[in-house]
């Protein structure tokens, strides 16, 4: 006859889902192993370095396919045999320079990188690049640029490599460096009117302007989305490649959604002329060809 308090004993002892358990949390054969703390990674493979960087293998593969190398030309693995693995120094270094491009920065550390002369960094230890070295630095890498663009392309990715080295340090931006606000727009009575002038030139060139207006998207941005982009059902259009490298999907309003379904089929397939650009099949164009 089973008491009360062997109840509990006999009720673990049955339990047979211990060692599955166990094994997919890394412990051993019984619950006494379930809490033994994980021994920390040193090394990754390509599947794990994705997990740990939060992003899928393909993104790893082409990410180092286009960098394989960081700015100062050392490889962010290790090759081993056919493989390639990862110590935690890399992860950290994909994770700094996958932050610089997606910032806008990254291409702007090569110049900083490769300048030389009096005033160049590349061979200042850190505890020498004060103000006084920074600012010297930037005039002599960019000595006719407005404070706007030597702040975007010397002190902003400065602030930024010295802050990733653990060094809390102020950097004082050149005098005028945020520009002359000015904030102007168009009326209503002065934006259709225009619209209307650009369907008169081209159809397409109207629905380019017309969905600008409406969206607020760079000119860049819905050229470079194709016909498969366009969801108009869903009034979405996603753009894959924007200014800072990230996609983002894009919400139709009704008449622009409207402007697209109106929009003529082209008779045929535009084909490249001589000294122009070949033909995008991009998602301002036609939605349907006729042969």
């Amino acid at each position: 006859m089973t008491t009360e308090t062997e109840a509990p004993r006999i009720a673990l002892a049955s339990f047979t889902g211990w060692r599955s358990l166990s094994n997919r949390l890394g412990a051993g054969d019984g619950p006494s192993r379930l809490l033994k703390p994980e021994k920390k990674r040193t090394t990754f493979t390509m599947a794990e370095a994705a997990r740990e960087l939060r992003k899928s293998r393909r993104w790893l593969q082409d990410w180092l396919g286009k960098h394989p190398v960081d700015a100062a030309g050392v490889p962010f693995y290790a090759p081993l045999d056919r493989t390639k693995t990862f110590s935690v120094s890399d992860l950290e270094r994909i994770r700094a320079m996958a932050r610089l491009r997606a910032g806008g920065e990254g291409k702007y550390i090569s110049p900083i990188i490769e300048a030389t002369g009096e005033h160049a960094l590349r061979d200042k230890p850190l505890a020498d690049i004060d103000q006084i070295a920074i600012d010297n630095a930037a005039s002599a890498l960019y000595p006719n640029a407005p404070a706007t663009t030597t702040n975007r392309q010397f002190y902003t990715p400065v602030s930024a490599v010295l802050k990733r080295a653990g060094i809390e340090r102020e950097v004082k931006r050149p005098k005028g460096w945020r520009g002359s606000k000015a904030t102007e727009w168009l009326e209503p009575e002065q934006a259709f009117p225009l619209i209307d002038a650009c369907y008169e030139i081209e159809p397409e060139f109207g629905l380019f302007c017309l969905t600008l207006l409406h969206t607020g998207m760079r000119l860049g941005d819905p050229i470079k989305s194709k016909l498969r982009d366009l969801k108009l059902g869903e009034a979405l259009l996603y753009v894959p490649d924007t200014k800072n490298g990230e996609p983002r999907p894009v919400h139709l309003p009704p008449v622009v959604v409207q402007a697209f379904r109106d929009q003529p089929p082209r008779m045929a397939r535009p084909r490249k002329a001589p000294g122009h650009a070949p033909f995008v099949n991009n998602a301002l164009a036609t939605l349907r060809f006729k042969p």
